[in-house]
């Protein structure tokens, strides 16, 4: 019986199997405690996983939409994926299932595939390798300011499409534009990673001051009733 197949019960409580203690809590929040790791038996269950997708309608509706992107944007393939924080696949059933895609789409588009979680176990970076993923030690600076400035727009527009939105196309263009290869060593980068540091601050610090402007800000002056209601007094025209 694997992890994934255990049923929220009413109480929590601890079954002790050989070395290992499984906490019972919920069907997507389960942890194992203890020394033993079967390595091989999460490998087997990855493997599984990607012979199900492999074998599911679930693979052509994702492999006909990426199909319909490449076409729209005039591009042969995809030379690499970059994918953050897939959670622990060995307790996980969706992060499991999420694994299997990644190795499906490499061996579909024979491309590099980058994954990082900072709560991946030294087992779980061994089985990452034998699947022949590549792991970053850390999410790119430049990446995670252009997530960061995206998701301060998307916080000023009130959550509007952001693919449509030019500011959000701008940084894109020019994040492009600017990326450093092995071939092109870009001394601009610096420079405009530094200017979108300065606007996230500012996006930011933007944002922060409404919310305390909201929540704290007084209403302007009080009229003669509400003043008078505030100290306990009445008006001569109120009823007695």
């Amino acid at each position: 019986m694997y992890p994934d197949e255990f049923h929220v019960v009413s109480r929590r409580k601890s079954v002790k199997i050989g070395k290992k203690v499984l906490i019972l809590r919920n069907n997507s929040d389960i942890s194992w405690k203890g020394t033993d790791f079967d390595r091989n038996g999460v490998l087997r269950r990855v493997r599984a996983a990607v012979e199900e997708l492999r074998e599911s309608s679930y693979k052509k509706v994702i492999f006909d939409g990426l199909k319909q992107s490449l076409s729209l944007l005039n591009f042969d393939g995809f030379s690499e994926f970059i994918c953050y924080g897939l959670g622990q696949f060995r307790e996980n059933s969706s992060s499991k299932y999420q694994l299997a895609l990644l190795v499906t789409l490499q061996e579909h588009y024979k491309c590099k595939i980058h994954i990082y979680d900072p709560k991946f176990s030294e087992d779980e970076l061994e089985i990452l390798k034998t699947l022949g993923l590549e792991i970053n030690v850390k999410m790119n600076n430049n990446l995670r300011t252009i997530r960061s400035l995206i998701s301060e727009i998307r916080h000023s527009t009130h959550g509007k499409k952001m693919k449509d939105n030019i500011m959000v196309q701008y940084i894109l263009d020019q994040a492009r534009a600017h990326r450093e290869t092995s071939e092109v060593l870009c001394k601009a980068r610096e420079e405009l990673h530094n200017l979108a540091q300065t606007y996230l601050c500012y996006l930011s610090s933007l944002r922060r001051y409404n919310e305390i402007q909201t929540q704290y800000a007084g209403k302007g002056e009080r009229s003669l009733k509400e003043t008078a209601d505030l100290v306990g007094f009445k008006l001569p025209h109120d009823p007695k």
